[in-house]
């Protein structure tokens, strides 16, 4: 809970101000605040010197105790990533299921928004207590060397690149955990991993969980709960099937493994389903 004081506030301790000096000068007329500071305006100079050192002592109270308890230092953070278009979606999912404190937010950028008609976007990555970045695309770690956005915070590779150790050179970190959870590029491994550099630079009671591991090969069915590494374990799973036939022709479709990501295994899926509504056994 965040507590923020109101201009009322400040206008209640100008007035009590102005009645305290009034006070001091045994004036009687105080029966409104307009004759109150009339009574102030005709006291002596010495009394109004008083009177504005007074105000500006609770106003640097005031500023003291906002900046205290005010959201920016009661863990206000922000959180950026730099990603390739085609993987947004993934990300953007990834973000909706955060489930982080409501002072952390966190943003996606692709090279469509990193622009100069796009100030906004760099004000955030400057901001950003950390920043992730796919380095397999050279047009965002170009972009954060040349905005000079990589120092003065933690900016982590989600991949390799053809040079890591000139990005590295450069102040961006290769850091293990972090490219597991993207090597295995789930939503929910992208969670963990965003709440991982949360936990590490932003809020120690953020907790994650390890990476779940993808296979590297495996064989899937839309309608199987897990994904297959070997034929026999796939066979015996299809052939208990209701509707299972035997005679039905089989046929074999091979996918990249990033296609198994939200987004786009949708349409392997789909595809798999016509076959089989047409008669064919999937493999």
């Amino acid at each position: 809970m965040f507590i923020n004081f109101s201009a009322l506030q400040v206008v209640f301790w100008f007035f009590f101000n102005i009645f305290s000096t009034a006070k001091t000068r045994k004036c009687s007329d105080k029966s409104t605040c307009l004759r109150a500071v009339k009574t102030f305006l005709g006291c002596g100079a010495r009394s109004r010197i008083r009177f504005v050192h007074r105000v500006w002592c609770w106003f640097g109270i005031l500023a003291l105790v906002w900046g205290l308890l005010s959201p920016a230092a009661a863990g206000a953070a922000r959180l950026a990533i730099l990603e390739v278009d085609i993987n947004s979606y993934q990300v953007q999912q990834a973000l909706k299921n955060l489930d982080l404190p409501a002072a952390i937010e966190s943003r996606f950028f692709t090279e469509a928004d990193l622009t100069p008609e796009n100030p906004a976007a760099r004000e955030f990555i400057a901001a950003a207590a950390v920043v992730f970045v796919n380095v397999m695309s050279r047009d965002l770690p170009d972009y954060l060397e040349r905005e000079k956005l990589i120092g003065g915070h933690p900016v982590y590779a989600l991949n390799q690149a053809g040079d890591p150790e000139k990005l590295a050179a450069a102040g961006i970190l290769f850091d293990n955990q972090i490219q597991t959870y993207y090597h295995h590029r789930t939503v929910v491994n992208l969670v963990n991993l965003i709440r991982c550099g949360v936990q590490r630079h932003v809020d120690a009671a953020v907790s994650y969980a390890a990476p779940v591991m993808v296979p590297e090969i495996c064989l899937r069915h839309p309608e199987a709960k897990e994904l297959f590494t070997d034929l026999k374990s796939y066979l015996a799973w299809d052939t208990a099937r209701p509707g299972y036939d035997a005679e039905a022709p089989r046929v074999g479709i091979m996918f990249y493994g990033t296609t198994l990501k939200v987004g786009q295994v949708e349409a392997a899926d789909k595809l798999v389903r016509r076959l089989e509504t047409a008669g064919f056994r999937v493999l």
